[in-house]
């Protein structure tokens, strides 16, 4: 007896966007059967992947009505989708000539990414976790993290600092990388009182080294020191969103047009 082939499903990358976003919004819903209100949402996270996974006919109808809309978009087999997650958060890294080191807490090494296999580096200014205040009769304590302020209760504005994320391949993994939660031991006598500045001169060492890296705009405009507003971005998601979407740019070998980062973001302190 001969067993049945399960359909291959899709994810679709849209690379481009129009001025018009509600026509971009109109295609989803009609092509793909989404809710108006839910192809709206899609539409304003765009470019980069759509939510969700589509049989083959659905992804065709939509990357063939996008072309007609002048934006170029790909239907991606989803075990060929590139992805983020799961991602590793190591606070210890050495980048001899052999590659890039990561330690564990001990500074032992737990295995080495070769040079040519770091293959995209995105960094990106975003807003720290809060710290607020909470007032209850006369105790006062503080909390980390983000969550809503009711009545009595208050919290510092964000500051912002950056962070890394690292994309390898063989085999594929993620690094994301805190520059409040590392450890600069490999800068030796160069390293500073500022966590951003040791952020910076680790990035730059690790560019020296991994040639093939691809550095998306933001990176490049981090490590020039150029305007925050550059390199900024109105949170994480949307760091990680950028992150994404120049991965797929990358790995399909196309252009896109890239919406710029939150203006309001440059706005935010900057984090030592």
């Amino acid at each position: 007896m001969t067993q049945a082939i399960s359909p291959t499903w899709y994810r679709i990358a849209i690379f481009a966007i129009p001025e018009d976003r509600s026509e971009l919004a109109e295609i989803l819903a009609k092509t793909l059967s989404l809710l108006p209100t839910d192809a709206a949402i899609q539409a304003r996270n765009l470019p980069g992947l759509v939510n969700g996974e589509f049989p083959l006919d659905a992804a065709r109808r939509a990357t063939q009505a996008l072309a007609e809309l002048g934006l170029h978009a790909e239907a991606i087999p989803v075990d060929q989708t590139p992805h983020l997650h799961p991602c590793e958060t190591p606070h210890h890294l050495r980048w001899p000539a052999e590659g890039l080191e990561i330690c564990g807490l001990s500074g032992e090494v737990e295995s080495t990414v070769a040079w040519p296999n770091v293959e995209m580096i995105s960094v990106g200014q975003v807003p720290l976790e809060s710290t607020m205040h909470h007032t209850d009769r006369k105790t006062t304590f503080v909390s980390a993290g983000r969550h809503h302020v009711p009545e009595g209760d208050s919290t510092a504005r964000l500051a912002a600092g950056p962070e890394a994320w690292v994309v390898c391949r063989e085999p594929h993994r993620v690094l994301r990388l805190d520059h409040k939660r590392f450890n600069y031991e490999g800068l030796a006598e160069r390293k500073t009182e500022s966590a951003t500045a040791n952020f910076r001169q680790f990035l730059m060492e690790l560019v020296a080294r991994a040639q093939d890296a691809y550095l998306t705009p933001a990176t490049m405009a981090f490590l020039t020191a150029e305007h925050a507003q550059k390199y900024s971005f109105a949170s994480v998601t949307e760091l990680e969103r950028s992150t994404l979407l120049h991965l797929l740019i990358r790995r399909s070998g196309r252009s896109a047009v890239m919406p710029s980062p939150n203006p309001t973001a440059s706005t935010v302190p900057t984090s030592a």
